[in-house]
């Protein structure tokens, strides 16, 4: 069963709800399969658990380009 696993940072549960069936209907198309047999996880990682050129995103001003 394809799978696609998502990691960045949490999301309000709206934007999951609109983020799963739109990655969900890719993948189908992809591989012409109906949506029941697909699985999407989305692992959320806090600022604190996730470092960029050896500084934790927790102590960087981050943008919302992601920079």
């Amino acid at each position: 069963m394809p799978t696609a696993t998502i990691e960045g940072p949490p999301l309000p549960l709206k934007k999951k709800r609109q983020l799963v069936p739109t990655i969900t209907d890719m993948i189908g198309r992809s591989y012409d399969w109906t949506a029941d047999r697909l699985i999407v996880i989305i692992h959320e990682k806090s600022n604190e658990n996730v470092a960029r050129g050896g500084v934790l995103h927790s102590g960087r001003q981050l943008t919302k380009e992601g920079g």
